[in-house]
């Protein structure tokens, strides 16, 4: 073959293959940079997602810590309730044990009164219980006589009696005498009221009386006391004349103060 067809051929197989190389050399390097920028932009999604999730993890958190107080700020105030509630239920149980002794110990003063010889009590105090009787005159000229109980005491003005103060002054009636008696104990003994003597203190309804000197003679009886003062919810026997007790004797009646 001719040297100069050669040659030239030489060079165009050479320059074709420079030309396929430099176009497979571009299009692999567009290959990679492609590759490089779908990395580039995955790489950058995952970013994105991982500081969504960050963010949503930071919120739950977050949240997490403000249900956390909240339950310990509950829990603490139902604490609170609770210890309220024992302390006011411990108060009851206090006030029921103190209502309970109570009671047991009106239920044994009870007993005790019920356990008491009532007529023996009746028997030794009556002497010193009397009957005072009052006669009044009213606007018609009528004499009205009333009844009730006295005590006598001791003073240094000498004795006088005690009563209601109701029993020596009705309104519109007068007050003419009065006498002190013991009916059934001794019916002969009566004492006559010293009229000038007579003090009524209304505030109280308390009534006081000397007896007349005279009587003093016939042996009357001075109230005795007790050796102690009741107190609310002792048990008593009450001894006296009232209205509607009986006519002929002493009346008791039992009860509390």
């Amino acid at each position: 073959m001719n040297s100069g067809i050669i040659k030239p051929l030489v060079l165009l197989l050479i320059l074709v293959a420079v030309v396929f190389g430099t176009i497979g050399y571009v299009f692999g390097v567009g290959q990679v940079r492609q590759v490089d920028k779908a990395r580039v932009a995955s790489q950058i999604d995952l970013e994105n997602r991982f500081r969504i999730l960050e963010g949503a993890f930071d919120e739950l958190t977050a949240n997490t810590q403000g249900i956390d107080a909240r339950l310990a700020s509950e829990l603490t105030a139902r604490d609170e309730v609770l210890q309220e509630l024992t302390a006011e239920q411990q108060q009851a149980l206090d006030a029921v044990t103190r209502l309970s002794s109570d009671i047991g110990e009106q239920q044994s003063r009870v007993q005790a009164l019920e356990s008491t010889d009532t007529a023996k009590i009746v028997s030794e105090w009556s002497p010193f219980v009397y009957n005072i009787k009052c006669q009044f005159e009213n606007e018609d000229g009528n004499i009205v006589d009333r009844g009730a109980s006295a005590t006598l005491e001791q003073t240094t003005q000498g004795l006088r009696f005690i009563t209601n103060g109701h029993v020596l002054e009705e309104e519109g009636e007068d007050i003419v005498e009065c006498e002190l008696l013991i009916p059934g104990v001794r019916d002969s003994d009566s004492f006559e009221v010293d009229m000038n003597s007579l003090v009524i203190d209304t505030e109280r309804d308390i009534g006081f009386g000397k007896i007349e000197s005279g009587s003093i003679a016939h042996g009357i009886v001075q109230s005795a006391q007790c050796d102690s003062t009741p107190a609310i919810g002792d048990a008593v026997v009450m001894l006296g004349y009232p209205k509607i007790g009986s006519k002929d004797s002493i009346t008791a009646t039992e009860g509390i103060i």
